[in-house]
């Protein structure tokens, strides 16, 4: 499925800020779930982000990170 989770990380320290526009490079990650790697001349552009967050229990909460991405020309 074209939604399907790509990778989930885990930091103990705050990832820097993503923003709507930025470039996505994913060469860092394994290229085995991306559905449209981008071709010849193109990156990813963020083009949409959603922040879900979730109890846990016991007083902790989860904070994930949806990033909406398509291949573009850059």
């Amino acid at each position: 499925m074209r939604n399907d989770p790509v990778c989930q990380l885990e930091s103990n320290s705050p990832f820097g800020a993503m923003s709507v526009g930025d470039k996505f490079h994913h060469g860092g990650l394994s290229h085995e779930a991306w559905h449209d790697l981008p071709g010849e001349g193109e990156v990813y552009f963020i083009t949409d982000i959603a922040h879900i967050i979730s109890s846990l229990g016991s007083g902790k909460i989860l904070h994930s990170i949806l990033l909406c991405l398509k291949a573009r020309a850059y």
